[in-house]
């Protein structure tokens, strides 16, 4: 009777441990597309975390203080990266393609002629400024440039998102945490070193 009781619980321990994993599994997947963002999020609540809780002494009240928190993110964060989004996006939208390339043959053409007066290396420099592809190398500029622009039209949706998860990571992080650590087979003393 022992030995079927425990059949039963080994059996029932594998089907919630395979539930677990697939339930994870599924999880991960479903917010594949938001787990950079969620983890941004969370850095940012791990390094704020003193001074939420300093502002939450104060105020008496979760909300108001990340609120507060998430003021203060958008101003010191959010605000000088949307700047440099911006004007990236600006700077890439009015670049002459001519122009650089001009200017790549005059910064070619001023390095030749000042590598040329180096004694022993006239040669080297002559392949090396012959392999130069300008054109390839403008449109390989131009291609980051392509990309800082689509990656700064996501940069609004990107920090909705991230402020989102950081207040929800400030007001309930206390409570996720103490979830994670109870269901983690660790004693306390491990779990206070992983935490430090």
């Amino acid at each position: 009777n022992k030995l079927e009781g425990q059949n039963v619980m080994n059996r029932e321990s594998l089907f919630l441990g395979t539930l677990l994993v697939v339930a994870l599994v599924v999880t991960g997947v479903l917010f594949s597309s938001y787990l950079s963002t969620i983890l941004v999020a969370a850095v940012l609540a791990i390094a704020s975390y003193g001074g939420y809780q300093r502002i939450e002494k104060k105020l008496k009240s979760p909300w108001i203080s990340a609120f507060v928190m998430g003021i203060l993110a958008i101003g010191f964060i959010f605000v000088p990266l949307g700047y440099l989004v911006l004007q990236s996006i600006t700077f890439a939208s009015s670049v002459d393609v001519g122009l650089i390339q001009s200017k790549l043959k005059e910064v070619m053409a001023l390095g030749e002629s000042l590598l040329a007066k180096v004694p022993g290396i006239e040669d080297q420099v002559a392949s090396w400024v012959q392999s130069v592809n300008i054109p390839q190398l403008s449109r390989t500029i131009f291609g980051y440039a392509g990309i800082i622009t689509a990656k700064g039209a996501n940069f609004v949706m990107d920090a909705f998102f991230i402020l989102l998860f950081y207040l929800c990571f400030l007001i309930y992080g206390q409570r996720i945490s103490d979830f994670v650590f109870a269901t983690l087979p660790l004693s306390l003393s491990h779990q206070k070193t992983l935490v430090h």
